[in-house]
């Protein structure tokens, strides 16, 4: 049987060691005294206090809370023994949201015999990251599906023991279970380091984080309506990111997506892309580098049109025109943007550049090998007969086709009914996939694998994706903000040591004690969808 304070649970108050404070309204706490020191220089009396409960008005008895279990479950003055104390917190907010998301039921219908080990895995990976070295004492401290702890040994066998095709069926039940057909999906891709050359897919690349190790690339998918995580691949670390594109592309086939709709940034342009996700139906919508000679021609065509007042959106304060753009087999629109503001910015930066490399050169004595930095904006000319020495001069025509685009970005899409602001609030949207691999990476810890096989580091990714998924849903609900739900101004993470503050103590009567909520953890309940009454109903279904 399970009990809250809010049940009346009554013990008799200490008779030593004891001291009153009032609380809000009628509430009075009661204090025990465990260390007493001398008095301080202007006679005020000092000691270490704990709270131990409240004193319940009619009787003038302690409703004990935890701490009072702790220390005086040896005493005459109760017959309760304490079986154990551990966090529940954590994992009911998170089971909550596993099972409000479907979750815990795909899972069980593609790993029916280990399920409970992948959610109790991927629960500890949302409290406290990837290094499961410490999983075991987290496992015996707070409340799981599991009734044994989590030992390496047998994470390393449940990670090696998830296959591809376990994972690709719960991909196509995920996919089935989150998105629809109108929902734009935000593609992009992250590097993830190892020190491990066991792994087969670790190799140098092009590292996003600026790091000297080895890495895999891991491409993911992120729905911008529903705000999570929908499919994720990894490859090898030396791919770049825009010859994997059309591989990735094609396990929407296998998850049945059928027509599907894109967003990317610019280091995905390559026509062979373009013309897979055309003749797979897949609308899309890319940024494009001014870089590019028919986006600066396009640029430059519209530039006395876009600045119209016709072309104002001033939701976004800039400028918006579309031109239709037709080239072989393709048919798309191009969404040309003009910012004011991020003009003059972008202006200032080239002429600092330019001012900074000036400096740069006037000091070298020698001029260095790299010297492509250089000649972006200077003519440089080596000195006959000088070994090393050279002249430089500012080419006027380089920093005229520099500036002429600034504040000026294009789109391609073949989503041809979008209006330019449309465009803009689609890509906007895209962040959401940088806010997943920041998750994903400093919140869950996945900069590094820490892992040294293959199989296991596959299973290992697959539950961190679990883990990203229920991060994912709960920092989205706590950025809510609407007339039923109070915006709640805390981090993702201090909402899960919030949480561990709730704590159950089982007792050898066959009760179960719980201090009483706080208003903090009661909205942060009420963002996810539950309340204080439903987490003391979940209390019966624990096993002792």
């Amino acid at each position: 049987m399970f009990m809250a304070l809010n049940e009346r649970i009554k013990v008799k108050i200490p008779d030593n060691k004891i001291t009153f404070k009032k609380g809000k309204g009628n509430a009075i706490y009661v204090y025990y005294t465990i260390k007493a020191y001398r008095r301080t220089s202007d006679g005020r009396p000092t000691s270490d206090e704990v709270c131990i409960g409240k004193k319940d008005q009619e009787s003038g008895m302690l409703i004990p809370n935890s701490k009072y279990y702790e220390l005086f479950t040896n005493s005459s003055d109760t017959d309760y023994t304490i079986l154990s104390i551990r966090n529940y917190g954590p994992f009911f907010l998170l089971d909550k949201i596993a099972s409000s998301l479907n979750l815990i039921q795909i899972l069980k219908n593609v790993f029916p015999n280990s399920y409970k080990s992948i959610l109790t895995c991927a629960f500890y990976m949302v409290t406290k990251g990837n290094v499961m070295k410490y999983a075991n004492y987290w496992s015996q401290e707070n409340v799981t599906y599991l009734d044994y702890p989590l030992v390496n040994q047998r994470i390393s066998e449940l990670f090696a023991s998830i296959t591809f095709e376990e994972r690709m069926k719960f991909f196509k039940l995920w996919t089935d279970n989150i998105i629809d057909d109108k929902e734009y999906i935000a593609y992009d891709v992250t590097s993830i380091s190892s020190y491990s050359p066991k792994i087969t897919t670790v190799e140098y690349g092009y590292n996003r984080d600026g790091e000297d190790l080895p890495q895999i690339n891991l491409g993911m998918y992120i729905g911008e309506k529903t705000k999570l995580p929908i499919f994720y691949n990894t490859y090898s670390g030396s791919i770049v990111d825009k010859e994997q594109l059309i591989y990735m592309l094609k396990y929407t086939k296998e998850l049945g997506i059928e027509k599907i709709k894109f967003v990317m940034d610019k280091g995905f342009y390559k026509r062979d892309n373009l013309r897979y996700m055309i003749n797979n139906n897949h609308l899309f919508l890319i940024c494009l580098s001014n870089s590019y000679l028919f986006t600066r021609a396009n640029i430059e065509k519209v530039k006395t049109i876009i600045k119209l007042p016709s072309n104002w959106i001033d939701e976004y304060q800039v400028f918006g025109y579309c031109v239709q753009y037709k080239q072989d087999d393709i048919t798309a629109n191009l969404h040309i943007i003009y910012n004011p503001d991020k003009q003059v910015d972008e202006q200032k930066i080239i002429y600092s550049t330019i001012y900074r490399l000036r400096q740069e050169l006037e000091t070298l004595e020698v001029l260095p090998e790299d010297i492509n930095k250089y000649e972006r904006f200077f003519d440089i000319t080596k000195v006959n007969n000088q070994k090393n020495k050279f002249t430089f001069i500012l080419n006027e025509d380089k920093v005229i086709k520099a500036l002429s685009t600034t504040g000026y970005v294009a789109f391609m899409t073949t989503d041809l009914v979008l209006s330019p602001k449309e465009v803009i609030a689609i890509y906007r949207n895209k962040d959401v996939i940088e806010k997943c691999f920041d998750n994903l990476k400093n919140e869950l810890d996945f900069s590094r694998l820490r892992t040294h096989e293959d199989k296991t580091t596959e299973g290992k990714i697959f539950v961190g994706f679990i883990s990203l998924i229920l991060r994912m849903y709960l920092s989205n609900k706590l950025n809510i903000n609407s007339k039923e739900q109070k915006k709640i101004n805390i981090t993702t993470t201090e909402v899960l040591l919030e949480m561990e503050k709730i704590k159950i103590t089982l007792l050898s009567n066959e009760k179960t004690l719980m201090m009483q909520l706080t208003k903090l953890q009661k909205d942060i309940l009420a963002c996810v969808g539950t309340s204080a009454d439903e987490l003391l109903k979940s209390l019966d279904n624990l096993p002792r």
